[in-house]
């Protein structure tokens, strides 16, 4: 039980951790004329969507 929500539980860091990156990516170098709200509200949503998910397994 205890291993498959560490599993759970890398996987939704792993995830994150992959989106938060893309999102660096794209705001740092690419030439993508995004405003930068749009930005800020991804990786708030990103960060509040790791939380609510980690809290779901070990809660």
């Amino acid at each position: 039980m205890y291993i498959r929500k560490s599993l759970l539980g890398g996987f939704i860091a792993a995830a994150g951790m992959t989106v938060l990156a893309i999102l660096m990516v794209l705001f740092c170098f690419t030439e993508i004329q995004i405003p930068t709200i749009v930005y800020a509200a991804a990786w708030i949503g990103c960060l509040c969507a790791m939380l609510i998910g980690a809290s779901r397994i070990y809660g």
